[in-house]
């Protein structure tokens, strides 16, 4: 029996979640909460599987915190989120930091089974076909946390100088007399570190060099 919670602000929509769960086979709701903070309790003190929920709170707390938080002390538990959130960047945040799954409201109830079916019975991600995600983006949520640090080892001396002087917007030609190399030796580097990062558009890079505190702005 797969042991499922849902937190949802709205009562309505946790009953509907409620209802729709505990019609699937071999599924059960065991708390159905208004919070974050209540899921992680509820979470703690029982086996649970699943974990359904918005990311609207009650005002005062992050869902991508709450989020962050369960995934880091209960990494079995499968993470779905059920939103009509329509702020992308948060909803792409939630999926970095936890959340395995995501079904917009506007979809049909089924994308929602199928959506908790999938993250638990087969350990895969599922996302709402009608949810627009990057490339990059996809990346960044797909993989391991620890991946791109691993990328970043991966590079030589010499590229791994060449990285904050992108990030900073320095030109080839700059790049080139500061490393003293030829401005072709730049673009080699350039397109070593972006293909070991898997990482191509320059906001991407800029981001994972302060999330690395790799560059003093």
């Amino acid at each position: 029996m797969y042991r499922v919670v849902v937190a949802d602000d709205q009562a309505i929509v946790r009953f509907g979640e409620e209802q729709l769960v505990n019609r699937l086979a071999n599924f059960e709701v065991v708390g159905s909460v208004a919070n974050g903070t209540a899921a992680y309790q509820v979470i703690e003190k029982n086996p649970v599987d699943v974990l359904i929920t918005g990311l609207r709170m009650p005002q005062g707390e992050s869902a991508v915190c709450m989020i962050k938080r369960i995934h880091a002390a209960f990494p079995d538990v499968r993470i779905v989120l059920y939103t009509g959130c329509a702020d992308h960047e948060v909803l792409v945040q939630a999926l970095q930091n936890g959340a395995c799954g995501c079904v917009l409201k506007t979809s049909p109830t089924s994308e929602l089974v199928y959506a908790v079916q999938t993250v638990v019975r087969d350990q895969q991600r599922y996302f709402d076909p009608t949810l627009m995600l990057t490339q990059t983006e996809l990346a960044t949520i797909t993989q391991d946390p620890g991946v791109l640090c691993k990328r970043y080892e991966s590079l030589t001396r010499r590229e791994a100088e060449v990285l904050p002087l992108i990030v900073l917007g320095y030109s080839n030609k700059e790049i080139a007399a500061k490393l003293y190399i030829s401005t072709k030796t730049v673009e080699t580097h350039k397109s070593n570190i972006n293909r070991k990062l898997g990482l191509y558009r320059h906001v991407d890079l800029v981001r994972f060099a302060l999330q690395h505190h790799l560059v003093d702005f």
